[in-house]
C-alpha cells in the first residue's frame, strides 16, 4: 500500500511517527495519554495514602511550659536573661559592651545552659564570647587525644635545639 492510498484509508499516518505502519496505530497517541492520566492518579493516590505520621509526630517537648522568664536590658548596651522550662532546659546570659566610647568597643557575654539528652545524660555548659572569640566549656563536648609520648620528645628536642638560622 502506497503513502496515497494509506492517507486516504488513514488520513491520520501523516502525523504518525514513521515507526507506526498500520491504521490501527492510529490509537497510539490516545493510549499514551491514558497511561500518563493513569500514572498521575495512581501517583496522585500514593501520596495522599503514604503513611507519614513519624514525620508529622510532636514531640512531648515541645509542649513543655516556661516556669520562669526573665529580660533586662539597659542602656549602655548591657543585658541579661533567663528561661526555665518544666521539662529541665535552663539557660541564662549576661552581656555588656566594653570600652563604650572607644573605637575598639565590643560586645562581651557570659552564659550557661543545661538540658536533659535524648539518651538521658544531662548537659551542661558554659560560655564566654567577647573580642578573643567564643569559648565554650562543657563535659558533653569531645577533647582531643593526649599528645602520644614520641611527639612530645621530638617537640623538646626542637625547642631545645632550634635550626639554624637561614642567610
Amino acid at each position: 500500500m502506497d503513502n496515497r492510498e494509506l492517507s486516504k484509508r488513514c488520513p491520520a499516518k501523516a502525523t504518525q511517527p514513521p515507526f507506526m505502519t498500520s491504521c490501527d496505530s492510529i490509537t497510539w497517541g490516545h493510549e499514551t495519554r491514558l497511561s500518563r492520566k493513569l500514572l498521575i492518579i495512581t501517583a496522585l493516590v500514593a501520596c495522599v495514602a503514604a503513611d507519614v505520621s513519624h514525620i508529622l509526630t510532636r514531640s512531648p517537648e515541645a509542649d513543655a511550659k516556661i516556669l520562669r522568664q526573665d529580660q533586662d536590658v539597659g542602656l549602655e548596651g548591657q543585658y541579661q536573661w533567663a528561661i526555665e522550662t518544666e521539662n529541665g532546659i535552663s539557660a541564662q546570659e549576661t552581656g555588656a559592651l566594653k570600652n563604650p566610647q572607644s573605637e575598639n568597643s565590643a560586645q562581651t557575654a557570659q552564659g550557661q545552659a543545661r538540658w536533659t539528652a535524648p539518651n538521658g545524660e544531662v548537659v551542661e555548659l558554659q560560655y564566654t564570647a567577647d573580642e578573643n572569640g567564643y569559648q565554650v566549656q562543657g563535659s558533653h563536648l569531645p577533647t582531643p587525644p593526649p599528645i602520644p609520648e614520641a611527639i612530645l620528645k621530638a617537640l623538646e628536642y626542637i625547642r631545645a635545639h632550634p635550626p639554624p638560622p637561614e642567610n
